[in-house]
């Protein structure tokens, strides 16, 4: 009787040792995954994740550290200064912002949305890994911050030549319009959000691969952000050194209206049709115009602007064979609140049948993404070369 009850549990032993081995190589690979590659000017270290099984934290006085930044910390205002080099950032604990500042008088600060507010863990502050990047790339402006999900790395490159006088483009911010919740134009199943994405993509490869400039994308993927924070996303960058690109499609409800149009801020728009358009892209967020007149750094008659327009309508035109409308100017908010050289692109309309074929086509996108890069170094050849220096703040 004795033996048989012990093969008869015997299974049930065997059942139970093969979950806990499962459960304990799960729980290795799952510490092996929460170890994030922190590299800094060619060293490399690992940093273990200070986070419960639902998210990914890292110690920021540790990364600070290893990136040679200050960090401070004040007990009575909980809450923690990273410096360099004159810039500064504070965080507070429980505080979904950042406060950007900087020692000089004509840098505006910049507050800073979080992925996650600040917190305490082990007795040590600690933030996201994508929050630290981008933390880290506004108080290291002359060198590249990068985080890879997908490898898990924060890697800080010393890739950027310094800047000199006058305006040298440096880096390139592209602003895929809408995203998540917000389609943006949709016609026949296709939505703008996907095509614009798809164009920026292609873009941000081109220009990581064939040039020296940075490259910022205010999204990668499918997500909701807002037109705020995507202005200051592009406003962490030198206003003298960056380029600021927001990629659209256009929509008529007559069907009627065709071709391509690059847009620079006015408050006053070209004509009713670019006044509608304003408005239609403005519409995610509940805006006025105080906020564009508080918020405006430059104004449609922007030198450089003006010429990175012209630049890309030409190109797009000459490379996608589409009709020309022309350089407009309208009070788009997105475009309100960079400081650097702007500009607001539409690559067709999604409401006309014949421009929609040509915003499925995959090779369109490329073609879309090739003309913009081509445009981008025909801007970078008149400013280095022939355009006046601008009064940029």
């Amino acid at each position: 009787m004795k033996k048989s009850v012990i093969r008869a549990r015997f299974p049930y032993a065997v059942t139970f040792l093969t979950r806990f081995a499962l459960l304990v190589i799960f729980m290795l690979f799952s510490r092996a995954a929460d170890s994030i590659s922190l590299k800094f000017d060619g060293n490399a270290i690992d940093m273990e994740s200070l986070a419960d099984n639902s998210s990914t934290l890292l110690a920021v006085h540790a990364a600070a550290l290893h990136c040679k930044i200050d960090f401070q910390w004040n007990t009575e205002q909980e809450q923690m200064a990273l410096l360099k080099n004159g810039a500064k950032a504070t965080l507070v604990l429980g505080n979904r912002h950042a406060l950007i500042t900087s020692s000089s008088p004509q840098v505006s600060p910049v507050l800073f949305p979080l992925s996650k507010s600040p917190d305490v863990l082990d007795g040590v502050v600690v933030l996201p890994p994508q929050d630290i990047a981008l933390l880290f790339q506004a108080l290291l402006p002359a060198v590249k911050v990068s985080w890879d999900e997908t490898k898990a790395a924060i890697e800080v490159k010393k890739d950027v030549p310094e800047a000199t006088n006058g305006f040298e483009l440096r880096t390139v911010v592209i602003d895929p319009g809408h995203g998540g919740r917000d389609p943006g134009a949709l016609k026949g199943g296709i939505m703008e959000k996907q095509i614009v994405l798809d164009v920026s993509l292609r873009l941000a490869k081109l220009i990581e691969s064939r040039s020296r400039w940075r490259v910022v994308l205010t999204r990668n993927s499918d997500k909701f952000i807002k037109l705020q924070r995507r202005t200051e996303i592009a406003s962490l960058y030198p206003a003298d050194s960056t380029l600021f690109i927001s990629i659209h499609c256009n929509a008529d409800p007559t069907s009627l209206g065709r071709g391509l149009e690059t847009y620079v801020f006015d408050t006053k728009a070209t004509d009713a049709e670019a006044a509608a358009l304003a408005k239609r892209e403005n519409a995610e967020e509940e805006m006025d115009l105080t906020y564009i007149l508080n918020h405006c750094y430059h104004v449609g008659s922007d030198p450089y602007s003006l010429k990175a327009a012209r630049e890309v309508q030409s190109a797009l035109v000459r490379k996608l064979k589409l009709k020309n409308r022309g350089v407009r100017r309208a009070p788009f908010y997105v475009l309100a609140g960079t400081k650097m050289p702007a500009v607001l692109v539409e690559l067709g309309f999604i409401s006309n049948y014949y421009d929609r074929k040509k915003l499925q086509s995959a090779s369109f996108r490329q073609s879309s993404a090739e003309a913009l890069f081509e445009a981008i170094k025909g801007f970078d050849r008149a400013t280095t070369k022939s355009l006046a220096k601008a009064d940029i703040k």
